[in-house]
């Protein structure tokens, strides 16, 4: 199958490097309709790629806040004042 004269593997570099942002330049669509449809499918593909760093980053922040919490209550407090022999 090839469409826009791109084989497989052309179009899915274009769809990933176009889904998260990169846009490297070395593979464009040549025809006006599979540049609206490009366009259309980057605004589409890079909420979806969104969606997906939401997730990650709620996981990190819970991970983080819980790694923080129990490093505080294994810590002991240092004494002060107090005189070394």
């Amino acid at each position: 199958i090839q469409l826009e004269g791109m084989s497989l593997y052309d179009a899915i570099h274009l769809s990933v490097i176009t889904g998260t942002t990169i846009g490297y330049g070395n593979i464009t669509p040549s025809s006006d309709n599979g540049r609206l449809f490009l366009a259309v499918y980057a605004i589409l593909v890079c909420n979806v790629v969104g969606g997906f760093l939401d997730v990650a980053k709620t996981y990190l922040e819970a991970f983080c806040h819980e790694s923080a919490t129990v490093s505080k209550k294994k810590r002991r407090p240092v004494p002060r004042n107090k005189k070394r022999n």
